[in-house]
């Protein structure tokens, strides 16, 4: 009697673990991709004066393949999930996305696939910050993996001229949601990619303006202006530098006019009154404190005009001397 109950029960449990072995062993995962994805570009340009944490490309795409992995999950409760994994040295979050180190100082790279699936903070791969999980599927059913891998470059600092270099970005990996891996793994390889940085050189980096005498009695009244004198800022660029003009100095506080400066040590008995001195680009005046775009440059030498000229700013002139000084920013972004 003892042996008819004891054998049903130790017979109940090896049944139980059987079937939960096959299960947990049931899914699998075939690949009919490449054995490696390989991520190529064009030069990218980059502007010397790009802000820090800025793209400096487009997003930029591997090949596609439908069907990389194919897996089978027999039961209601299996998953298959695919995902995405690094090695590469975390840097910095940047619009949510985890950019991580390149071999080029100051270039930065996100890493992702189908261009809207990037490691990011949340969704973590098993746990692991520099993993991404892309999609999941339920059995029982079989499920076709694609992918499309992608990249996307960021200034993280300083960057010089330069290549990056040939390297592994990423993974592509499947696995189940307790995190053991069910099938090979695919490496996501990054050509070798040109980095140009644009810029001008400047001619003449101080450039002084005499204007020519005037008499008080030829000032006309309020806002009316006299002996205007063109002068001119000469750069050398490479080509496709996006030039850009910023004017700074002491704003005239008796005039609400654009471009007038406040005359140098002006309250002083030497110093004239109710003028000062506008600063005009293209027969515009320029705003203090507003970058202005000039052009992109087709490359080599670039002239741009500028006119300084007498402003009245109150009823009454008296003479004296009429000095100002301004500081022209040029940049490139």
């Amino acid at each position: 009697m003892i042996k008819k109950i004891v054998f049903p029960k130790i017979r109940l449990v090896l049944g139980l673990l059987a079937f939960s072995q096959l299960s947990h062993a049931a899914v699998t995962c075939t690949t009919e991709g490449p054995s490696a994805f390989t991520i190529s570009s064009s030069t990218i340009t980059v502007q010397r004066d790009q802000p820090i944490n800025s793209p400096i490309s487009d997003i930029i795409y591997g090949n596609s393949y439908n069907n990389i992995f194919t897996c089978l999950n027999p039961e209601p409760t299996d998953w298959s999930v695919l995902g995405i994994a690094t090695t590469l040295p975390y840097s910095t979050t940047i619009d949510g996305k985890r950019i991580y180190s390149t071999n080029m100082p100051g270039v930065g790279i996100a890493i992702g696939t189908s261009g809207s699936y990037w490691i990011s903070n949340g969704l973590s791969l098993w746990g692991d910050v520099n993993g991404r999980i892309i999609f999941g599927a339920r059995g029982p059913v079989f499920y076709n993996f694609s992918a499309h891998p992608s990249v996307q470059f960021y200034k993280i600092g300083p960057i010089s001229s330069g290549t990056i270099s040939e390297q592994q970005t990423h993974t592509l990996k499947v696995g189940q949601d307790d995190g053991s891996y069910i099938g090979p793994s695919i490496p996501v390889n990054l050509s070798a990619i040109q980095v140009n940085v644009i810029a001008c050189s400047i001619n003449n980096p101080v450039i002084q303006v005499p204007l020519d005498d005037v008499n008080i009695n030829e000032f006309s009244g309020v806002n009316s202006t006299l002996k205007p004198k063109d002068f001119s800022v000469g750069l050398n660029c490479d080509a496709g530098a996006k030039i850009n003009v910023t004017m700074t100095g002491t704003k005239n506080t008796d005039t609400t006019a654009d471009g007038v400066l406040k005359l140098t040590n002006a309250g002083t008995p030497a110093v004239a009154t109710g003028v000062g001195i506008q600063i005009l680009y293209n027969s515009a005046p320029l705003v203090l404190n507003n970058m202005l775009a000039l052009k992109t440059s087709e490359g080599g030498q670039e002239t741009f005009p500028f006119t300084a000229q007498y402003y009245q700013t109150t009823s009454k002139v008296t003479g004296g001397v009429a000095n100002s000084t301004m500081t022209l920013n040029i940049t490139y972004q």
